[in-house]
């Protein structure tokens, strides 16, 4: 007897469809499956509680520390230009097979058209 191995959402769409509850195939998922159904009931139960949590004035002080740390971290993530590797590109399979596409189309066009 063959057990069949069950593969479950990830737990990003499982939140995702607790707050709008738009995607279909989870939908079918969690009719069959009791384990992403309590799942999507508890994060739906979490998400009506912060609902219901007043919002509250936050200190300008504290406001601007938060917008500075957002800033700082938002600049530590930039990705440089030279930290691409763009010097290694032949190096990549998907790449080559890009361009040799394109060089294809390239002649394909260059040819068609001077006849």
């Amino acid at each position: 007897m063959t057990q069949e191995k069950k593969t479950h959402p990830s737990e990003e769409s499982l939140i995702a469809y607790s707050i709008d509850s738009v995607d279909q195939n989870i939908a079918l998922h969690a009719k069959s499956c009791p384990e992403c159904s309590d799942n999507i009931l508890q994060m739906k139960k979490v998400f009506r509680t912060l609902k219901e949590i007043p919002d509250e004035d936050v200190p300008e002080r504290l406001h601007q520390k938060i917008l500075n740390v957002i800033k700082k971290e938002k600049r530590s993530h930039t990705i440089s230009f030279n930290s691409l590797n763009l010097i290694e590109w032949y190096k990549n399979p998907v790449i080559i097979a890009l361009v040799i596409i394109l060089m294809g189309i390239f002649v394909f066009l260059f040819i068609f058209l001077l006849l």
